[in-house]
């Protein structure tokens, strides 16, 4: 798990070997995730709701914190909102 933000606005992010999870306040969401290179590929899959679309992050990663920049556009703006230029420190 990997967690941004100050304690009263954590956002969890789960990554997987090909999913993910970001969890914020009560809500959360849900998609795959494929690796190339220094690029991780986010793609939404929320059932029944219209969250469609996907988005590409350039990501490095020093020690236990995790950084990621958008590559041009994230087709559901709600996910860039939560990783564009966020720093994630690894807990657990």
């Amino acid at each position: 798990m990997l967690e941004s933000g100050p304690t009263t606005d954590t956002v969890r992010l789960y990554l997987r070997e090909t999913s993910y999870t970001v969890a914020r306040g009560g809500g959360s969401h849900a998609g795959k995730v494929e690796a190339d290179g220094g690029v991780l590929k986010f793609t939404a899959i929320c059932g029944d709701s219209n969250v469609e679309g996907s988005g590409s992050y350039h990501w490095t990663l020093e020690g236990d914190a995790l950084h990621l920049d958008l590559l041009g556009r994230d087709e559901w703006g709600g996910r860039s909102a939560v990783l564009e230029g966020a720093t994630y420190k690894r807990r657990g």
